[in-house]
């Protein structure tokens, strides 16, 4: 494996790397990864697949995915990533000490007020 990778500037900056550097991470072509700046290096972290039934959401919560995605011309996808990554954060900044280990909290709302 290199030992440093060559840096090339366009609107962003990106590192290539290469098909057997992904194979040897284990990820997807075109998968999506985020980056986190951490203890003065870069933390990279690939998404999982995550495959949803729509079907199995309320009838609001679609109309706020649809509405949402509309408003901010983004997909669809992109709008439940971020309620993911809302509700996920919210679940953080509320753990419990609670001494039970099956405790669950099931009264956080849906991103937008929706509950």
């Amino acid at each position: 494996m290199q030992a440093l990778k060559t840096i090339k500037s366009r609107t962003e900056y990106y590192i290539e790397i290469t098909d057997e550097e992904r194979e040897q991470f284990g990820w997807k072509e075109n998968q999506k990864l985020d980056l986190k700046t951490v203890d003065g290096g870069i933390l990279i972290k690939p998404w999982s697949e995550l495959e949803l039934e729509l079907g199995d959401f309320p009838r609001e919560f679609l109309e706020l995915v649809i509405r949402e995605s509309s408003e901010r011309d983004i997909p669809a996808d992109q709008v439940i990533v971020g309620f993911i990554k809302e509700g996920l954060e919210s679940l953080e900044k509320t753990k419990t000490t609670d001494t039970d280990p099956n405790f669950t909290n099931n009264d956080i709302g849906l991103p937008g007020g929706t509950q």
